[in-house]
């Protein structure tokens, strides 16, 4: 089974509902990753800029290890690797090579052949064969069609028309670093590359997810559902937001310096009167909570906050 994503009807009050279908049929989807539009590098104004998430870097580059930069802008430096650019960085590599091999050479003509009697041959061919085939792909393996893969899930993310060999799961953690887990129909998700926390256009949001995040500056970045910050990326809130179906856990931004609410993405920008503070969002347990952080109570408040 192959599946292409594209964006779905499902968003947050404090994010945006948006439209997707799912086609599990052959496509000629056209290229839509922007770092294989233009074989040239753009230029990067925040390279070389130190930084603690991948906003401070958007859009030119992303944060790596502490410092803007990038890791690919064209799938071509990601081949080596297995894998293919995406939000300059080379996603979808496979840490063990499952695909195998198959000895496709000539077999040594011996000489010999069955002697010729003048008489009609009535055998039955030999039809049994013990060559087991093409070893199945494994998860991150690049494909084209489910039937190479060992899961038989073969995702197009609408990179030259390739996919990569991905599986079921029921939350994001399942899927491994760098992914998350994907709705692609109305009862089945699959792990998909991570695209949280990214900046994404408002109006025309392409998130993997199919979940956006809105602060009330008007700017957009892209979240996924989750049950505990386990699910999310580092730096991110594990906490509920409205939506038109009801209350639902998406990764919210944490800790990036605010000078108002207006700053953040749940509008909740913790600090001291007068002084830079910090993006945070409610939550029920440290577990809601990325590493280093707690789950306590604000003064003047019954709501327990991520700090």
């Amino acid at each position: 089974m192959r599946y292409w994503l594209r964006t779905l009807c499902i968003g947050l009050v404090v994010m945006s509902y948006h439209c997707a279908e799912v086609n599990i049929e052959e496509s000629n989807n056209q290229n839509t990753n922007p770092s294989d539009t233009d074989a040239s590098a753009p230029e990067c104004p925040t390279c070389d800029e130190p930084c603690t998430t991948d906003q401070e870097c958007w859009p030119s580059s992303v944060c790596l290890d502490g410092i803007c930069g990038r890791e690919c802008v064209t799938d071509e430096e990601c081949v080596a690797q297995g894998a293919f650019c995406h939000d300059h960085r080379c996603k979808a590599a496979n840490p063990q090579d499952t695909t195998g091999s198959v000895d496709t050479s000539t077999p040594t003509d011996t000489g010999s052949s069955p002697q010729d009697t003048g008489q009609p041959d009535t055998s039955v061919p030999d039809t049994t064969s013990s060559d087991p085939g093409t070893p199945k792909k494994g998860f991150g393996d690049p494909c084209q069609e489910g039937s190479e893969c060992e899961s038989s899930l073969c995702l197009d993310v609408g990179i030259a028309g390739t996919g990569f060999c991905t599986q079921a799961c029921t939350r994001s953690k399942e899927c491994g670093a760098g992914f998350l887990c994907a709705p692609v129909s109305a009862t089945e998700k699959v792990c998909a590359p991570s695209d949280v926390g990214n900046p994404v256009d408002c109006a025309a949001s392409t998130c993997f997810g199919l979940l956006s995040l809105q602060n009330g500056l008007g700017q957009c970045v892209c979240s996924g559902e989750c049950l505990d910050a386990s699910d999310c990326p580092a730096s991110m809130v594990c906490s509920y937001a409205q939506t038109q179906a009801g209350n639902v856990k998406a990764c919210i931004p944490f800790g990036a310096p605010c000078s108002g609410p207006n700053d953040c993405y749940q509008q909740a920008c913790a600090g001291e009167p007068g002084s830079t503070g910090f993006c945070t969002a409610t939550c029920e347990t440290t577990l809601d909570c990325p590493g280093g952080a707690a789950c306590a109570g604000v003064d003047g408040t019954s709501q327990t906050y991520c700090q």
